[in-house]
């Protein structure tokens, strides 16, 4: 039971919700899941190509790779990390050419210093 005068949800979220249902409809939001979804591939695609330790889901829309070494990268795109491993969820708003741009200057870090447990990750998947 909550016990906060107010609720501790914020109910603007429930909002937001309904607003877009109502606004792009059931094949809108399906249309935005498609996106996601292949984006996060062309993502997926794109790290292995400049050969970054990545994996995905194919149904899903997100991506985890090996953390980067710079920790400027990290906080420019707000990549959520924890250890040796980040994660990057493709949302509708995220363009091929905003991918492009991010796997660009992911290439421009400097190669991770300490021993990863990544590739242990990746045997796991």
């Amino acid at each position: 039971v909550d016990s906060t005068i107010l609720g501790s949800r914020n109910g603007q979220a429930a909002l937001y919700l309904w607003y877009s249902l109502r606004k792009k409809g059931m094949s809108g939001i399906a249309d935005d899941v498609h996106h996601c979804m292949s984006t996060a591939q062309y993502l997926y695609e794109q790290l292995q190509r400049v050969g970054v330790p990545c994996r995905y889901n194919t149904y899903g829309n997100t991506v985890i790779l090996q953390r980067p070494s710079s920790q400027e990268f990290i906080r420019r795109w707000q990549l959520a990390c924890e250890k040796d491993m980040a994660h990057v969820v493709v949302m509708p708003n995220i363009t091929k050419s905003k991918i492009d741009i991010f796997v660009q200057e992911l290439q421009s870090c400097p190669p991770p210093t300490q021993k990863s447990t990544f590739a242990t990750f990746e045997q796991q998947w």
